[in-house]
């Protein structure tokens, strides 16, 4: 398969694919850190061995041909698990979100007494959907599944958002990103979309989600 690499800053472009909302209200019943802390991240089964890893995706990146950007993926991979800290031969094929977030792994501190953001599976997480420090009013807000687990949300962040795979593409734009994991840790799903993504406009829109099965 050929690869293309796109590094894109699409101001005009974002323009037309976000229109002029603004929007960053997050959708209400979000919790605080502390209570994924607590009753998610340190109550993990850290118990269970998964092996290979399935993931199922599709991206619509402003419409371009199958040929240039590869719109689906269906694909099995062998799975190196990551419990200590993170490591990116051991994240998502769209975002390179951690594919395992256990209680070791979620905050590491440097030799100087500071959350490491890049060893700290936390930090490395909102990273790479929200530019920390870096954007007007961004944030990532934590919400509670029903079966366990938590989602991360982010809403409207202005970002050069980095889709790593299945070709190599740094789009600027406003986005709305999701990141699901479930009461073990293990990612369920990652989407993202440029705000007011339309699928009846794909030239105007960059979107795309996956969702992850893990097997013994």
């Amino acid at each position: 398969m050929k690869i293309l690499k796109y590094f894109l800053i699409l101001f005009p472009f974002a323009l037309l694919c976000t229109g002029c909302s603004t929007e960053k209200n997050p959708q209400s019943g979000y919790v605080s850190e502390d209570i994924i802390l607590s009753d998610v991240i340190n109550k993990m089964d850290d118990s269970k061995v998964y092996t290979t890893y399935t993931c199922s995706g599709t991206l619509n990146y402003f419409d371009l041909s199958d040929l240039e950007v590869p719109k689906s993926v269906n694909s099995t991979f062998d799975f190196v698990d990551s419990k200590q800290q993170y490591n990116v031969d051991s994240s998502s094929y769209y975002l390179n979100v951690p594919l395992h977030i256990t209680k070791e792994n979620w905050l590491i501190q440097d030799e100087n007494g500071n959350y490491s953001s890049t060893k700290s599976t936390k930090l490395v997480l909102e990273s790479c959907i929200y530019q920390p420090n870096g954007g007007y009013l961004d944030r990532v807000y934590y919400y509670l599944r029903e079966d366990g687990g938590f989602y991360l949300k982010a809403f409207g962040v202005n970002k050069a958002l980095q889709i790593v795979n299945p070709s190599e593409i740094e789009c600027h734009g406003k986005w709305n990103v999701t990141i699901e994991y479930d009461k073990n840790g293990y990612l369920v799903a990652e989407k993202f979309e440029t705000i007011n993504s339309s699928w009846d406009e794909k030239s105007k829109s960059c979107y795309g989600s996956a969702a992850y099965t893990f097997k013994a």
